[in-house]
Formats: C-alpha cells, structure tokens, sequence
C-alpha cells in the first residue's frame, strides 16, 4: 500500500461498511503510518479490488475504532487485523483468504505468533474458517466493542 492509494481505499471503504463504521481517512492512514509494511492492496484491471490494514498491537484489546491517532501500545505481542475489505467485483474470488495468508507471510519479521481482530457486520464465520476463535471480554472490552458495531466480536489466533 501507497499513500497513492487512500483515496481508492476511501471509496472501497464506502462501499464496503454501514452502520458508522467507516471511519475517516486520518484514523486509516494514522495505522498505516505506524505500519506500512503490514498493509496491502490488491488490484485486478488497475482498479482497487481489495486492502488489508494491520498494525503490531497488544492482544489483550483492540484499539480504538476511528482515532484520529494510532499511538503503538508499550507492550507489542500481536499483530492486530484492523481492516479487510473486498471490492463488490472482486468477491468470490477467495481473495479475502489470499490477502490474509499474504499477511500471514509477513509475521516472522515482526516475531508475533498471534493475531487478533475485531469481527464486524458477520463476518465471524470468515475468521473463524481462517482460524480465529471468539474470545469473551471484561466489561472494558465489551464497552470498545460497542463501538465497532452491536454484532462485533473480538476474535485472537495463536500459535501460527
């Protein structure tokens, strides 16, 4: 990913979410800022068919959806999925499950061993066939999870 790319990346956004959960194009280049190495796109016919933002992060909770900040946790043990989103001509083409095992590649030069995401608008099945399991919270969890919607679900993978 370029910063080239935000203004594609904005539109695909636009179509992919609802619900207030886009969020604005400072929150989504303050993580890529912070990480531009675990961030991707993918192109078919030089139009944006897919992106993937993921940032180092700590395990126990994910960040705050929509900040204008992406301030790095002092403790870095994971490797956080924040965002995933496939273009409408580009779905049923495994191209979710291609992004992520391309990220998948990237892990070791970060030395995490885990992953973590925040599963929204139903898309629990997808993570769980990619490995994830649902993990229940505290109170401070299921209150950030809130904000990612009524049907999100904080969701780790360990041991990759």
């Amino acid at each position: 990913m370029h910063q080239s790319d935000f203004e594609a990346v904005m539109a695909l956004q636009s179509l992919c979410y609802f619900d207030g959960l886009p969020e604005s194009r400072e929150s989504l280049f303050a993580k890529f800022v912070v990480s531009p190495s675990s961030c991707f796109v993918a192109t078919q016919d030089a139009r944006l068919a897919a992106y993937l933002f993921a940032i180092p992060w700590n395990i126990s909770a994910p960040p705050d959806l929509n900040s204008q900040h992406c301030d790095l946790p002092d403790l870095l043990d994971c490797m956080y999925l924040h965002d995933l989103a496939i273009a409408p001509f580009a779905r049923g083409q495994h191209l979710g499950s291609r992004m992520f095992k391309h990220l998948l590649g990237h892990l070791p030069r970060y030395g995490f061993n885990q992953l973590s995401l925040v599963a929204v608008q139903g898309s629990t099945g997808f993570w769980k066939s990619q490995g994830f399991i649902a993990v229940k919270g505290n109170a401070s969890l299921s209150k950030k999870l809130e904000t990612y919607g009524g049907s999100a679900v904080f969701m780790i993978r360990t041991n990759i």
